[in-house]
């Protein structure tokens, strides 16, 4: 495997040009192979998503689709673990049975300035709804009460007194209702308040509605799908939770059988109750009911970076609502600016060689089960 260095990149302008590179090595093995890619937003601002496509040459068996920065940040990872797919895994797949699609940056503009969401401010995996008619504004009704903590108007006087305000209430509600209501409250998605977190839109964002007009066509021509979506931030740093939707007819247990690895530190199944407008959710249960002839696996490879426990949990919600307070408003002090900025970036994309490197090996870990279990390839260990 190659140094971190050559997986990670710092901007996302380098990681789109060296993925768009790689088009030549996957044309090695598939010939047809090709790179495209669509704008997202204004054309000159030269935000895209990029997709390397290849399809089977004989029989259409299998497609493997690998999609990154649905959360806009989380693409530096997701980026150098498609360069890790194309290194590890090209000459392990059947070209004459398999397809693959390999989708760089979902939501360019979030990736290029290190923000979870789009320009507008849509959580995109709060975005992908299968009924818009079923889902009120008023869906989330907890997020609402909770809204003058959630959703602060006004510049960052102070982060540090901020801080203190937020944790000081909501650990009072959490030791009189629990962890679960809050944190249902303020991930499950919410559709009243566009400057909001965790804000799902009103209809499909453009990068929504351009990625799944795409997939609508890639699953018609094969016998089975197998999708895998990168994030991070889930987690204790440095470990992996493999997170399967709702939909999926296995229970939790039969998964955790079934994709039990000593690199994969959790497999949960997502409840649709908790978590609105989740891509691999959609994947599964739409597709699956359009095509009921047909296989559909997806899944979430989620690498970790703070931990799980309520300290982390609450440090992370404090982080996320702070952040986007500076980002509409600004901040007073220039100090709490940069580091509102470093904190945001240590939750979603850390710079510790340890946890890059743990994301490198967990990832192939991650690939090599779902392509074993789930795509039936025969792989060779290296």
């Amino acid at each position: 495997m190659k140094p971190s260095d050559q997986y990670f990149l710092p901007t996302y302008e380098e990681a789109r040009r060296a993925f768009r590179k790689r088009s030549t090595d996957v044309a090695a093995v598939w010939p047809e192979a090709s790179l495209t890619q669509y704008a997202v937003g204004k054309p000159e601002n030269n935000n895209t998503t990029d997709i390397i496509a290849a399809d089977a040459k004989y029989h259409s068996n299998t497609l493997i689709v690998v999609t990154t920065g649905v959360h806009g940040i989380e693409g530096y990872a997701g980026s150098a673990l498609l360069q890790l797919f194309i290194d590890e895994y090209l000459t392990q797949l059947n070209p004459n049975t398999t397809g693959i699609r390999l989708v760089h940056a979902v939501n360019p503009w979030g990736m290029k300035n290190r923000r979870r969401v789009s320009e507008n401010n849509v959580d995109l995996n709060r975005n992908f709804i299968k009924d818009w008619s079923s889902v009120p504004a008023s869906l989330n009704e907890r997020f609402e009460k909770e809204k003058k903590h959630f959703v602060p108007e006004g510049p960052v006087k102070s982060w540090k007194k901020q801080r203190r305000d937020l944790l000081g209430a909501l650990g009072a509600k959490v030791f009189k209702r629990g962890v679960y209501g809050l944190e249902k409250a303020a991930t499950m998605g919410q559709y009243q308040y566009p400057t909001g977190i965790f804000y799902g839109g009103a209809a499909y964002e453009e990068p929504v509605e351009k990625l799944l007009s795409r997939m609508d066509e890639w699953v018609k021509e094969y016998e089975a799908v197998v999708h895998i979506d990168i994030h991070t931030g889930l987690g204790p740093a440095e470990q992996l939770w493999l997170q399967v939707p709702h939909s999926d007819p296995r229970k939790e247990k039969e998964l955790q059988k079934q994709f039990g690895h000593p690199e994969v530190n959790d497999v949960q199944k997502t409840d649709v109750m908790e978590i609105k407008g989740e891509d691999a959710e959609y994947v599964k249960d739409v597709y699956s009911r359009r095509h009921p002839d047909k296989y559909i696996f997806s899944c979430l490879l989620e690498f970790g970076t703070i931990g799980n426990r309520l300290p982390d949990q609450m440090r992370a919600l404090d982080i996320v609502v702070h952040e986007n307070q500076y980002y509409w408003y600004g901040a007073k002090k220039e100090a709490d600016a940069r580091e509102l900025q470093k904190e945001f970036h240590q939750l979603f994309d850390p710079p510790e060689e340890s946890w890059k490197q743990a994301v490198l090996k967990k990832g192939k870990a991650g690939f090599d089960l779902v392509l074993e279990k789930e795509a039936g390839m025969r792989l060779v260990k290296k």
